[in-house]
């Protein structure tokens, strides 16, 4: 913010709104030297040089003054009549670090010290805020005791930030903004808490009203509701009475079937064990007869045309043969003799005969061939 007063300038700026740190290096230049390197261009700078000249010769008495001359004239005038105010907070390690970085801003500067308010000056200044505030509902002697019990919680707070001090050697500051801060956040606070919930809570308590209303008028429409139902009910009851009665009975026939499903499942179950058995023992006695089905089956695939032939010249063939030929004519569904036991010589060299089926070879077995 600028000001204009004659012909002086008066310059102010809060450590708020410096951005960057460049712009202290350009205060320091201009509080040390009058100037900033670099800021004028030359033909301006000539042009205010020019501007001055006549001023600088009648002051001076000077006919023929160097470019220097006129140019530290130019500087002394600016810094005559150019004033700077700059606010500063010392919260914090930044005070410190541009009071080490920028010495013209304290060299060559009158500083003003803000002591802290007395109590007596916070409880002003918190009647001031709060006095007009008039969300603040409550009495008069009750606003009265609020002033001085902030005023009393800032000075708290300050001598509280004296013991750390002295006990842990850190300064810890608390600015007459922070108790500006303090009353505007109390405000905001305020509103919110006792206007924003507060209408919150009001506006629940009327839709609970609202609700226990709407809750009372269905009671009574329930309760012309219920007299009916209950006539129904009971009719309903008998009705289930009787239900029950013939549940029972059908139960009991039930009950029965049920003795009976579970006789007959018992009784499936013995033959399903029964037939897993026979199945191991049937898988068994396949498991021993594939080595003959391969054997016989390797036979076959071994079979040759003149095998065949031989068989069918040879009209009495051994008694083994003749057994086989029954065989493949049960497979053929060939015809067979009634079961009968005759006395067939197995080995002629030897002369034994012992008791054998009858073959069915003159019957079926010559047809097959």
């Amino acid at each position: 913010m600028t000001g204009h007063q004659g012909k002086q300038l008066t310059f102010i700026m809060t450590d708020a709104e410096i951005k960057k740190e460049e712009f202290l290096e350009y205060i320091n230049m201009l509080l040390s030297t009058g100037e900033i390197p670099g800021l004028v261009a030359k033909d301006e700078k000539e042009a205010w040089l020019g501007d001055i000249t006549a001023e600088f010769c009648k002051t001076r008495n000077i006919s023929e003054p160097s470019q220097t001359q006129l140019w530290n004239y130019f500087v002394d005038r600016v810094r005559d009549n150019l004033h700077i105010v700059l606010a500063f907070s010392p919260v914090g390690q930044k005070f410190r670090q541009r009071a080490q970085k920028f010495p013209a801003l304290f060299n060559e500067c009158s500083i003003d010290w803000f002591l802290p308010w007395p109590e007596e000056a916070l409880i002003s200044v918190a009647e001031t805020f709060i006095k007009n505030f008039k969300e603040l509902d409550t009495k008069p002697e009750t606003k009265v005791e609020l002033y001085k019990h902030m005023g009393a919680v800032h000075q708290m707070v300050n001598n509280v930030c004296d013991v750390y001090y002295q006990k842990m050697r850190r300064q810890v500051f608390v600015t007459p903004k922070s108790y500006l801060s303090y009353l505007n956040a109390y405000k905001s606070l305020y509103v919110e808490k006792y206007y924003g919930e507060l209408d919150i809570q009001e506006r629940n308590f009327k839709i609970g009203l609202e609700k226990i209303a709407e809750a009372s008028v269905s009671i009574a429409k329930m309760e012309v509701s219920l007299k009916d139902e209950e006539s129904k009910l009971k009719e309903a009851s008998d009705k289930t009475d009787l239900l029950i009665a013939d549940i029972e009975k059908e139960s009991k026939k039930a009950k029965i079937k049920n003795d009976q499903v579970e006789k007959t499942t018992s009784d499936c179950e013995a033959q399903a064990a029964q037939i897993a058995r026979d199945k191991e023992d049937a898988d068994k006695d396949l498991q021993q007869a594939l080595p003959a089905l391969e054997a016989a089956q390797n036979a076959v695939n071994n079979l040759k045309p003149q095998d065949i032939v031989e068989l069918k010249s040879n009209r009495n063939p051994a008694i083994i043969i003749k057994y086989i030929m029954d065989t493949v004519t049960v497979f053929f569904n060939g015809k067979l003799l009634p079961i009968t036991i005759i006395q067939a010589e197995v080995n002629k060299k030897e002369g034994r005969v012992i008791p054998y089926l009858q073959d069915s070879f003159d019957e079926g077995g010559k047809q097959i061939l």
